[in-house]
C-alpha cells in the first residue's frame, strides 16, 4: 500500500499586536492510502515541524514532547511540507537556500539556491514546485530534481505567499517600490509561472482570505488600527478598505466571511457578494482577532485580548488572555478558556480538537474537548518569528 495525498487545506499567516509583530504560518498537509504501486516509506505521524529562526524542532503531537533540533547554518524561516508528507522545505535566509528534511528520518538534504534574500514559500496540492518569495522575485523549484527556474519579477520584497483554494495562482503580497505607499498583491499563474497585474491596497497586509472558492479574497492588515480590503479575483477590482477588521475568517463552505471587528469588539458575518452584513453580530466585549472555525462551521473559537495594539514597558507583565468559544448558529458564547502566558497567535491542527497557541513563554497545545493545556517546551527569542508545518495523525 502507497501513499496518496490530498490538496494543502489550509494555511494561515498574519501579523499580530503593534510593536509584537509575530508570523505564524502554517500548512496543514493530509496524507491518506491508496492502493497501487509500491510500499513508500511512511512519514512520522502526527509531526509538527517549527522554526525558531535557527534550526527545525519535531515536535509530537499526540505526546507534546519536542524531538532533536534539526540546525539550519543559514537559519531557519519560513517552511512548508509536500502533499504527500515526506518532506519540508525550510527557508535558509541568510544562505539564500531551501534546505529540503525528510520527514521519514528527520534528515537534511541538500540545500537548493533560492534566490536573493528568501523569506516565505508555498507549496500549491499539485506538490510538483515550491515557490520561494525574496527580495525582488519569486524563484519555482522543481521538486522532483531540486533545481531552481527562472526568477518571477515583483514589485517589491515578497512579505507572505498565499496558495489559492484551487491551487491554480498564488498570491504574493509585499511592497511596491513605484507605490511606496501601497502593498502589491501579485498573482502567479502556476501553469505558466508568469505573473498578473499586481492588485494595489492602501494598507499593509499580513493575510488573505478566500471565500466563494477564490472568488473573493480579503487582503487583511495594518494598523493599529488594522483593515481589511475586500478583493474581486476575476477583475482585481477592490473594494473600499473596511477599518478596525484584524482578521478574516471564512466559513467551511465558503459562504460566509467573519470580521474580527476590534473597534466594535464584535465577530461579524459578511455575504462575499454584497459586502453587508449576513447576520446579527457577536457581540464580545473584549477585542477579537484571529478566528478558527470547525469542520462542521457551528463553532468558532476566538482569541480575545486586552492588550494586543498596546507596547508594554521592558518586564511588564502581559494581561491575561483567552479563546472564547462562539457558536455560530445562536451567536452564544461559551465559557472563555484562559492563557495567562499572553497568545500571540495560534492556528488549527490535524486534530479538529486541537490548537496550538504561540504564547509568551513558547508553544502550548490546547485541547479544545477539555480546555487542558499542555507546553511544549519549545521557547523562542528574537523577532523571526515562528513557523509550523504538520504532519498528519496518521
Amino acid at each position: 500500500m502507497g501513499l496518496g495525498a490530498l490538496a494543502v487545506v489550509a494555511r494561515w499567516k498574519a501579523r499580530i499586536g503593534a510593536g509584537l509583530a509575530v508570523l505564524v504560518a502554517t500548512v496543514v498537509v493530509l496524507v491518506v492510502a491508496v492502493t497501487g504501486g509500491p510500499a513508500a516509506p511512511a512519514p512520522l505521524p502526527g509531526f509538527a515541524y517549527i522554526t525558531n529562526g535557527f534550526s527545525v524542532i519535531p515536535l509530537n503531537m499526540v505526546t507534546g514532547v519536542a524531538g532533536k533540533p534539526i540546525p539550519q547554518p543559514g537559519g531557519a524561516l519560513d517552511l512548508a511540507a509536500a502533499p504527500d508528507g515526506q518532506t519540508i522545505y525550510v527557508i535558509n535566509p541568510a544562505a539564500g537556500t531551501v534546505t529540503p528534511i525528510s520527514t521519514v528520518t528527520n534528515k537534511p538534504g541538500r540545500p537548493i539556491p533560492a534566490g536573493s534574500y528568501p523569506g516565505v514559500i508555498a507549496i500549491p496540492p499539485s506538490g510538483t514546485t515550491a515557490y520561494v518569495g525574496g527580495a525582488t522575485a519569486v524563484t519555482p523549484i522543481n521538486l522532483a530534481t531540486g533545481t531552481p527556474g527562472k526568477p518571477i519579477p515583483l514589485p517589491g520584497e515578497a512579505e507572505t505567499i498565499t496558495v489559492a483554494p484551487d491551487g491554480q495562482t498564488i498570491y504574493v503580497t509585499g511592497e511596491d517600490d513605484v507605490n511606496p505607499s501601497s502593498t502589491a498583491i501579485t498573482p502567479i499563474n502556476t501553469a505558466t509561472n508568469t505573473a498578473g497585474t499586481p492588485i494595489l491596497v492602501s494598507h499593509d497586509v499580513g493575510q488573505l482570505a478566500f471565500a466563494l472558492g477564490g472568488q473573493i479574497m480579503y487582503a487583511v492588515g495594518g494598523g493599529p488600527p488594522p483593515s481589511v480590503t475586500p478583493i474581486d479575483t476575476r477583475t482585481g477590482k477592490t473594494q473600499a478598505p473596511v477599518s478596525g477588521v484584524d482578521a478574516v475568517t471564512v466559513s467551511p463552505d465558503g459562504e460566509v466571511a467573519y470580521f474580527s471587528d476590534t473597534s466594535t469588539y464584535t465577530i461579524t458575518p459578511v455575504n462575499p457578494l454584497s459586502d453587508k452584513p449576513a447576520d446579527r453580530p457577536v457581540r464580545l466585549g473584549v477585542m477579537p482577532g484571529n478566528m478558527i472555525i470547525e469542520p462542521d462551521g457551528t463553532t468558532a473559537w476566538v482569541l480575545v485580548s486586552s492588550s494586543r495594539y498596546y507596547v508594554l514597558p521592558p518586564g511588564a507583565p502581559i494581561p491575561p488572555e483567552a479563546i472564547i468559544p462562539v457558536d455560530l448558529t445562536t451567536g452564544s458564547r461559551g465559557r472563555p478558556i484562559t492563557v495567562p502566558q499572553g497568545i500571540r497567535g495560534m492556528t488549527t491542527t490535524p486534530d479538529p480538537q486541537v490548537l496550538m497557541l504561540w504564547c509568551q513563554q513558547g508553544l502550548v497545545i490546547l485541547n479544545m474537548s477539555t480546555g487542558a493545556l499542555k507546553d511544549t517546551g519549545i521557547s523562542f527569542t528574537g523577532t523571526l518569528g515562528i513557523h509550523i508545518a504538520y504532519i498528519p495523525l496518521g
